[in-house]
């Protein structure tokens, strides 16, 4: 079986804290998951981009910063499931530090779970509930990020 990009069916993921038109770089393979060996279809996205966070200053000069990368879906949670990859790890890259001197960079990357309700008010005046699933998200940081978007096929 193969599928032009095009064709396959699209989780529709925002980055909310995104500067600017990150560069991606997206793929798509198939799962079959036990016991019944359903097919899922698998994307993958490795992002490089810059992001922007509120600095939390109230230790200065001592503070610590976290950066968040915010993945946002505006499906359900049974049409999209984010998960951290089990096969490659989260980093950052202490490349893209640009004042190397005045920040130290730490390796860890933290992945939360967060399940969020929201309300969109459409155009026609009509409400539609939904659920968010952010974290369980594979926040590959290195500012270069990974998610794993899982649709049932």
């Amino acid at each position: 079986l193969k599928l032009q990009d095009d064709e396959f069916w699209n989780p529709r993921l925002l980055l909310d804290n995104a500067q600017g038109e990150p560069i991606e770089i997206v793929s798509h393979e198939v799962e079959f998951v036990e016991p019944d060996f359903e097919a899922y279809l698998v994307e993958k996205r490795r992002i490089k981009g810059v992001f922007h966070e509120t600095l939390e200053l109230k230790h200065f000069p001592f503070d610590v910063q976290d950066l968040s990368v915010t993945v946002t879906c505006d499906r359900t949670v049974e049409e999209v499931v984010l998960v951290p990859s089990p096969t490659e790890v989260s980093q950052v890259d202490r490349r893209g530090a640009s004042d190397s001197q005045e920040w130290k960079i730490f390796h860890h990357v933290d992945c939360q779970i967060q399940l969020t309700q929201w309300n969109v008010t459409h155009a026609h005046g009509g409400a539609h509930g939904g659920d968010l699933e952010l974290g369980k998200a594979v926040v590959e940081l290195f500012l270069l990020f990974n998610i794993s978007g899982f649709g049932h096929w």
